[in-house]
């Protein structure tokens, strides 16, 4: 690792241990990166993270319909007047 590091800096690019690691490990399935940590995410995190980002959609869904018929209210108003 150091030996790649060196190489990296001699030619003008500095590598963080983690894209070092990414350089000679290869990117995994199942692996996930997180911002200035080696650590892995468990599947019980993931699964966290992946049930929060439905419920944001869900959420976001149920505000996008509620805003088109409030639209459609308002262009048949406007029709009528």
């Amino acid at each position: 690792m150091e030996a790649l590091q060196l190489q990296h800096e001699s030619e003008g690019r500095s590598f963080t241990e983690v894209e070092i690691f990414t350089d000679v490990l290869g990117m995994k399935a199942g692996y996930v990166r997180q911002v200035g940590s080696s650590s892995l995410m468990t599947s019980v995190d993931l699964a966290r993270r992946l049930e929060e980002a439905r419920m944001k959609i869900e959420e976001m869904m149920a505000r996008q319909k509620e805003y088109n018929k409030v639209v459609l209210k308002q262009a048949k108003m406007e029709k009528v007047m």
